[in-house]
């Protein structure tokens, strides 16, 4: 729906913009969500450089599974408890009467921003007993997805040396340097 009003705002034929092929927009399962929870203490836990994070988890573990899954219908869902609802809905509905206020032209129904949920059933309602059981298929493209992010399927020489800082680099190269002078003079031994 967005591509298309913003097709006829901008006087575009239909179909003209398309969304790109590796969007998955879906949310996380519950037991997705736990996996990426997981993940995160141990990476916090284990103290690895915040740089790393959005190639092994973001750009690797996340994307993957959202890419090269399509969870079961029957898979909980993370739902949103009434209350937040509730409140969200409290929120939109000021924002949506300061936007009114502005007198800007508006495209689509504003009111709709500060529905009330009450006639929503409430998710949080029947509660879940302890953190869900991961999927072994879940956690195997997750760990796919950080090793094919990470690395694992092959990086440049550039790619790998660019996360090296310059005293690291310098000692790898001065190690490699005195291991071929030692080869070049030490004779070869009889066979």
């Amino acid at each position: 729906m967005l591509l298309r009003v913003f097709e006829s705002m901008l006087g575009l034929p239909a179909g003209f913009l398309v969304p790109g092929e590796r969007a998955a927009n879906r949310s996380l399962t519950i037991a997705e969500a736990e996996l990426v929870r997981l993940l995160n203490e141990e990476f916090s836990r284990r103290a690895w450089p915040h740089r790393n994070y959005a190639r092994f988890m973001r750009y690797g573990a996340v994307e993957h599974m959202k890419n090269t899954r399509q969870p079961s219908p029957g898979e909980p869902r993370i739902e949103t408890p009434g209350w937040a609802l509730a409140r969200a809905a409290e929120i939109s509905a000021e924002m949506a009467k300061n936007i009114e206020a502005l007198g800007v032209n508006i495209v689509g129904d504003i009111a709709t921003l500060g529905e009330s949920p009450e006639a929503w059933p409430d998710p949080g309602a029947e509660g879940r007993p302890g953190p869900p059981m991961v999927p072994v298929e879940v956690a195997a493209l997750a760990a796919v997805g950080a090793c094919l992010a990470g690395g694992a399927s092959g990086q440049t020489a550039e790619e790998i040396v660019r996360e090296l800082d310059a005293r690291s680099l310098a000692k790898v190269l001065a190690g490699r340097c005195r291991q071929r002078v030692r080869r070049a003079f030490t004779p070869a031994s009889p066979r």
